[in-house]
């Protein structure tokens, strides 16, 4: 069961992930000039990959392995007026998620259960322009919804997390004039959960427990 909240975790921050690419896109253009505060919101699919634990705990135990699992999420950042800071939201689940065990050994269904994301994206604007967009970087503060959060094992519960984005738009720098690929960028993601982290099998917290988010971030409209 722990496992599988730690998956859950991971899922939501992915979603989160996704956001942040987006968003640091909307940073890299010129802001819309509309009336109010807010922009134009922009819709995004994020396929890619959830992996954890990652540089904690990996290789202690078998339940302790790192696992990786196909992550589908759709996400929506809503730019503003400052460069430096978007909003975001957006829903994600893993269709292959790990499979609860039993203190006997048998396994069950797999956590699937979708995950909803809020929260902000706040580009590191100066070192952005100085790559001239080649490599953007973001931290995240993000809310997360999601199946085992907020302390609990059985049902949904929020939690927060700081994320560390980074986002390559290799098609609109390698691939300006094709349509579809043109739009595509790749992005890394570090999440780290701040409340109610996972469970080592000694019994203690374990306060570094960053999860891994990798893969594309399609537009689909805005």
């Amino acid at each position: 069961m722990k496992r599988i909240a730690r998956l859950a975790l991971g899922a939501l921050a992915i979603t989160a992930t996704a956001t942040t690419a987006v968003a640091q896109e909307d940073a890299q253009a010129p802001v819309p000039q509309a009336e109010g505060f807010f922009g134009k919101p922009a819709f995004v699919l994020m396929p890619g990959t959830f992996s954890a634990p990652v540089l904690s705990e990996a290789g202690e135990d078998t339940d302790a392995d790192t696992k990786t699992y196909f992550n589908a999420r759709f996400m929506t950042v809503v730019p503003t007026r400052l460069e430096w800071f978007q909003l975001v939201a957006g829903a994600q689940w893993l269709p292959n998620g790990a499979r609860a065990i039993s203190p006997t050994g048998v396994r069950g269904g797999r956590a699937t259960q979708p995950n909803i994301f809020y929260g902000a994206i706040i580009p590191f604007v100066p070192f952005n322009k100085a790559t001239n967009g080649w490599l953007n970087l973001s931290i995240d503060p993000l809310g997360l919804y999601y199946m085992g959060g907020g302390g609990t094992s059985d049902n949904y519960g929020h939690d927060f997390v700081l994320e560390g984005a980074a986002v390559i738009p290799i098609g609109q720098k390698m691939f300006p004039a094709m349509s579809f690929f043109g739009n595509v960028s790749a992005y890394v993601l570090l999440d780290q959960i701040l409340t109610h982290q996972p469970v080592k099998a000694n019994g203690d917290r374990d306060y570094w427990s960053p999860l891994l988010l990798t893969g594309l971030i399609i537009p689909i409209g805005q």
